[in-house]
C-alpha cells in the first residue's frame, strides 16, 4: 500500500473525504448563483437602456427623470439600478410634496 492509498483510506475513515465534495457542492452552487444574478442584472440594465431612448412624456407618467434613468443605467452591475431608481423617484416624490 502506498502512503496515498493510507492516507485516502485514513481520510475516508474519519469522513474528510465525505465533506470535500459538499464544499464544493457549496462552491459550485454560489459560483452558479451570482452568475444568474449578473445575467438577470445585464438583462436589467437592457431594459434601462429602453427607458433612455423613450420620451419624456413617458418618462414624465412613470414618474422618472431622464438624468435619474441615465445615472441608474451607468451604475456597476453589482448595483441594483431598478432599485436605485425607484428610490429616487420616491426621493423625488417626497421632495415634490415639500414643496408644494
Amino acid at each position: 500500500m502506498t502512503t496515498f492509498e493510507i492516507d485516502c483510506d485514513t481520510d475516508i475513515k474519519t469522513g474528510a473525504l465525505l465533506r470535500l465534495p459538499q464544499s464544493w457542492h457549496r462552491l459550485w452552487a454560489g459560483i452558479v448563483a451570482y452568475r444568474r444574478l449578473r445575467r438577470q442584472r445585464r438583462i436589467d440594465r437592457q431594459a434601462f437602456e429602453n427607458l433612455l431612448y423613450q420620451d419624456q412624456r413617458i418618462l414624465d407618467d412613470l414618474g422618472y427623470r431622464r438624468d435619474a434613468v441615465q445615472a441608474a443605467y451607468r451604475l456597476p452591475l453589482s448595483v441594483n439600478a431598478a432599485r436605485h431608481l425607484r428610490l429616487q423617484r420616491k426621493a423625488d416624490r417626497a421632495a415634490m410634496s415639500h414643496h408644494g
